[in-house]
């Protein structure tokens, strides 16, 4: 198995690659800056060193900033009056769990954490995110300190119907568990749709990931899969941390090694709620970066299929 050192260097180089190299019906123009004197290489960009560590510089330095991509955001809701999310809050994010009337405000700090990964602003405080400029479609579900998972599907179709490009689901399951029939038939349409669906592994230290993260290399068998097939289009993400290094925390990708990647997800600073920052650690930091770095693509390259990004 590849050491997942070289493998997430290996992932910043790739995503170097596309971001710093001529595609057709790319968005963004200008020549390639990737070092420093850029208006993005500033304190607030240092503040979360997993921005440097996947090779977001030179992807904001060259506009990649996933302006006009929508990002689903399946979670505890975000803090709504928080300024790093000014204005890009989707109107279409809705409550799943307590119904569209309720708001989609965190109470727990889960979400509002991943969001700020992916999509905190650039705006000269705290941190900013992967993709600073994308639009976030927050579907609020029951996932409090117990992990208890209500309405995973509704939210995963309504993220979907409403414009979702990717979709960060920052949970699991424990095995023998499995997604629902439901649940798995709402990943089947996000997919066949071609919204791309980025999973945590889990926190358990295990060999195997977690489920739902567990389905991503399904091509359609039994077993686990139950005629799931989503590879090329779902990704698993485990944690590493600030020196590139495999946490002892982190689901092992296992099985699903073909579909999984690695991303910081050890002491990140991200958004709290109530403005300002915190440090939080798991695997449900980890996606967030990779969610961001699609948006990114999918931006600056928008004829690429889920596939290629």
């Amino acid at each position: 198995m590849m050491n997942k050192k070289i493998f997430v260097i290996y992932f910043k180089l790739i995503f170097l690659l596309f971001l710093t190299t001529s595609c057709g019906g790319g968005g963004g123009g200008g020549g390639i800056n990737s070092s420093g004197g850029s208006s993005f290489n500033t304190a607030e960009f240092q503040s979360n060193f997993g921005l440097s560590r996947i090779g977001a510089l030179t992807a904001l330095n060259n506009n990649g900033t996933g302006s006009g991509i929508i990002v689903g955001v399946l979670d505890t809701g975000i803090d709504i009056d928080n300024i790093e999310f000014s204005g890009r809050i989707s109107n279409n994010s809705s409550n799943i769990t307590e119904g569209a009337a309720v708001n989609v405000d965190d109470k727990e700090g889960h979400g509002t954490a991943v969001a700020g990964i992916i999509g905190a602003a650039k705006n000269d405080s705290g941190i900013h995110g992967v993709a600073p400029s994308s639009i976030l479609l927050v579907k609020k579900l029951n996932i409090g300190a117990a992990l208890t998972l209500l309405n995973v599907d509704v939210g995963i179709n309504s993220a979907v119907s409403n414009g979702a490009k990717v979709i960060n689901m920052s949970f699991g399951t424990d095995a023998p568990a499995l997604p629902s029939a439901s649940e798995q038939a709402a990943m089947q349409n996000a997919v066949d749709q071609g919204v791309i669906l980025v999973v945590a592994t889990g926190n358990s230290s295990l060999s195997q990931v977690l489920n739902f993260a567990r389905l991503a290399d399904c091509t359609g068998g039994g077993g686990i899969c139950n005629g799931f097939n989503a590879r090329g289009r779902m990704i698993a993400v485990n944690a590493v941390d600030s020196n590139n290094n495999e946490t002892a925390f982190g689901n092992r990708c296992g099985d699903t090694s073909t579909a999984c990647m690695v991303a910081p997800g050890q002491n990140i600073n991200s958004t709290s709620i109530g403005g300002g920052t915190s440090v939080v650690t798991g695997t449900s930091f980890s996606a967030p970066h990779v969610t961001g770095a699609v948006a990114v693509l999918l931006q600056k390259f928008p004829t690429i299929t889920p596939s290629d990004a």
